[in-house]
This record gives C-alpha cells, structure tokens and sequence, in this order.
C-alpha cells in the first residue's frame, strides 16, 4: 500500500482523525470543512486537515 508522506506529519489529520479528536462524526467534519468551520487543502480525493485548524474550531466551541 502507498501512503503520501503528508499521513506522516504530525500537524496534518484525515478526515477520519479528525472525528475521532473531535468527538464527532466524520460526516459531521466534511459538513464542517463545507462550512468554512474547519479549514483543509485537498489532496486527490482526501480533506488533509491540520491540527491548528481543528485547535481553533475547539477554542470557538467552548
């Protein structure tokens, strides 16, 4: 299996990751990543998140 060397950094989360920090579902984070909420680049068909993105829908949340 090939894995991008983004998996690899630690400041960058899939979709997935991102749900499971959060406490939330993953359709629950495209919808957010749709509304401008969670802010992510696209590559190929996976949302890379990064983690100061997901820091500060946190902050916003509380």
């Amino acid at each position: 299996m090939l894995i991008a060397y983004w998996q690899y950094d630690t400041n960058q989360l899939t979709v997935k990751q991102a749900a499971e920090e959060l406490g939330i579902s993953e359709s629950a984070v495209r919808k957010a990543i749709d509304e401008k909420r969670i802010r992510s680049v696209k590559r190929g068909n996976t949302h890379v998140i990064f983690k100061r993105s997901l820091e500060n829908m946190k902050k916003r949340s509380v």
